[in-house]
């Protein structure tokens, strides 16, 4: 055999061997480690969806083995930092393993928020139609978003809302159903008895709030619970305080039982 021909066959020996090795390599990327690890802490959380990110130092491995398979083991979380660590064990086809990672990171679950489907003005009443729904990451997110949609229906915007945002409950208040300067029904019930009269509303009030009013036969200004769109409720009580009532709603009509 000549020295060329001896050269040619170790070389092409060399080439053999390179392909031969690298068959048996594998990458196991950043990605496809957080898809491992999200499959489990969805489990393990109970959520139908987290938000992942691994810690930097956390790179794509080279694998030197033949149909890798990966085992995650170890996951434990700290649910007030939001972080998690895990092991995760890669062997060859024959069952070995060949290399085993420490994974470390933040996690943080989705969850379904209510928003809106458009801009909405100040002094909006929000209706079932301007709401959808948008998952967002918990860490996002404040501890004063309202969760349900239930708790804005039928709510007042404060202040101009933008849509396809979470609404904290400060954006929002029970709607003015009495408004300052009108003029309303005032009425004491007791047991043997009900007193109505006019009177004008000198604050704006929601369903359930005390407001000021003036009885506009007595002049007197008392206080009153609204109990529906332009009526207040006069609370009695025992003692004086009840007498100060009926005297503030004297000259009223009465109704006996």
């Amino acid at each position: 055999m000549t020295y060329n021909k001896k050269i040619t066959l170790l070389v092409a020996a060399l080439f053999v061997g390179f392909f031969a090795d690298t068959a048996f390599a594998a990458t196991l990327e950043r990605e496809q480690k957080a898809a491992l690890i999200k499959t489990e802490l969805k489990n393990q959380l109970g959520a139908d969806d987290v938000s992942l990110t691994l810690d930097s130092e956390v790179l794509n491995t080279e694998i030197a083995a033949k149909n890798p398979s990966y085992t995650l083991e170890n996951l434990t979380t700290d649910d007030a930092r939001k972080r998690f660590n895990a092991t995760l064990s890669i062997k060859n086809d024959t069952g070995v393993t060949v290399k085993v990672l420490e994974i470390g990171g933040r996690y943080s679950p989705m969850l379904a928020v209510p928003v809106l489907t458009s801009n909405l003005a100040a002094r909006s009443i929000i209706t079932e139609a301007d709401i959808a729904t948008l998952t967002l990451a918990e860490d996002k997110m404040n501890n004063r978003v309202v969760m349900e949609k239930d708790k804005l229906i039928g709510m007042e915007t404060k202040r101009s809302l933008s849509a396809q945002r979470p609404l904290n409950e400060s954006d929002v208040t029970a709607p003015k159903i009495i408004k300052k300067g009108e003029i309303i029904a005032m009425k004491v019930s007791t047991a043997y008895m009900q007193l109505n009269v006019q009177g004008r509303a000198l604050e704006d009030g929601a369903m359930g709030d005390s407001i000021r009013a003036l009885n506009l036969t007595s002049k007197k200004t008392i206080e009153g619970v609204v109990v529906s769109a332009g009526t207040v409720e006069v609370p009695t009580s025992l003692g004086d305080n009840g007498r100060i009532v009926v005297q503030a709603l004297q000259d009223t009509k009465k109704t006996y039982r």
